[in-house]
């Protein structure tokens, strides 16, 4: 019984493996600016494409009843950014139906976009912004487990500090004095 009960627990986990990137034809990471200044602000875009008939979902439901049906932008936090505002979903969308309450779609996948500022107290160099990104991904059929991406992207810091812009300051010296 007790080699039945292993046999079992190292099949579902294979076969959810492959479910889970289903749908999936690419996720990646993009900074802009990619050699920033410290102080500066730079736009995180995390790009998700998917197979025809695929969707994903937005980070936040316009409905509290589909809270459920997200995606997730995390951004690791580092001493060298701060993060401010939310995340900028894609723009278009779609939105079901489904039993009493409705939910926003993106056909095809989509790009999201997190500002973050450089700390002005960041060294020169080259630094990591590390990024974990959860896709949902449905067809008409199915929806597939939702995967954690561990998402990348290297900046190199160069210059001398620019002011910070003034819709962030606040955020980024209460960043800075923790």
């Amino acid at each position: 019984m007790f080699r039945v009960a292993i046999t079992l627990l190292c099949l579902v986990p294979m076969s959810l493996v492959a479910a889970e990137t289903k749908g999936l034809d690419s996720i990646k990471l993009t900074v802009d600016p990619p050699n920033p200044k410290p102080g500066q602000t730079v736009t995180l875009t995390v790009e998700v494409k998917l197979a025809k008939d695929h969707y994903t979902y937005p980070t936040v439901q316009p409905s509290p009843d589909a809270q459920l049906q997200t995606s997730r932008f995390t951004v690791t936090k580092a001493k060298e950014i701060v993060i401010v505002g939310g995340v900028i979903e894609p723009k278009g969308g779609e939105i079901k139906k489904e039993g009493d309450y409705e939910f926003l779609v993106f056909p095809g996948g989509g790009t999201f976009t997190q500002k973050i500022v450089i700390s002005p107290k960041t060294a020169e160099g080259e630094h990591t912004i590390n990024v974990k990104f959860r896709t949902l991904i449905c067809n008409k059929d199915n929806c597939f487990p939702p995967k954690d991406h561990a998402l990348t992207a290297t900046i190199k810091v160069t210059g001398a500090a620019v002011p910070v812009e003034e819709k962030y300051k606040a955020a980024v010296e209460k960043a800075i004095k923790d």
